[in-house]
């Protein structure tokens, strides 16, 4: 396996383009979008020229890797078998970090501090002592939790996606887990909540127990 020669960087970066760390591909210390709604990481042509043993010419679907990818974030590494590659990806960042990397780890996101931590188990255990628990559904290119608008029931779609363009602003107030964070309506019709949502505040991601945390 190939050595790392840094950590990747703790910091995190709320943007209007989404939420964006650094991770190390290979060797490589590299831009990232966190985007637990895509089930398969996607990484960027420039970077895929950059690495050994990828596909000459990458197709826009998910593609099995000719040798395991071995992505550093917040823990020693994942060993990515599949990927999706995209021509390029907003503000120069180089991968589009999915399920298969977020959901194998539980990670503390504080937008206030604009830090990212990997959670040990024992932490872990006892978020329930100060934490409000927020289930989630993981589906096909979607992540979605239990709220309310005007005090009925609904669906809300957590976006998590890199974006070209701004989104547009939120215009909804949508209680999550009691808490009442801003959202929007979507084309569709759908109420959906960014990453902006939870600017200035701390959740956990526990996507291997199918759940977000309040914090």
């Amino acid at each position: 396996m190939t050595g790392f020669h840094a950590p990747p960087s703790d910091r995190l970066v709320l943007a209007p383009s989404g939420l964006r760390a650094v991770a190390v591909a290979r060797t490589i210390d590299t831009r990232v979008f966190l985007d637990p709604a895509a089930p398969v990481t996607g990484i960027a042509r420039p970077l895929a020229r950059r690495l050994p043993g990828m596909p000459q010419a990458p197709d826009t679907g998910v593609t099995t890797l000719p040798r395991p990818l071995h992505i550093r974030f917040v823990r020693p590494y994942a060993d990515l078998r599949r990927a999706r590659f995209v021509p390029m990806l907003p503000d120069e960042a180089l991968l589009d970090l999915g399920r298969d990397v977020l959901g194998t780890v539980t990670i503390r996101l504080d937008l206030k501090a604009d830090q990212v931590r990997g959670l040990a188990a024992r932490d872990a255990a006892r978020l329930a002592d100060h934490a409000t628990r927020i289930p989630v559904t993981l589906r096909n290119d979607a992540l979605t939790l239990p709220g309310q608008l005007d005090g009925q029931a609904v669906t809300v779609r957590f976006d998590t996606a890199p974006h070209d363009q701004p989104p547009p602003p939120a215009t909804l107030s949508v209680t999550i887990g009691g808490t009442i964070l801003p959202g929007r309506r979507d084309a569709d019709g759908a109420v959906s909540i960014g990453w902006d949502a939870f600017a200035d505040r701390r959740l956990v991601l526990d996507l291997p127990h199918g759940a977000i945390w309040l914090d």
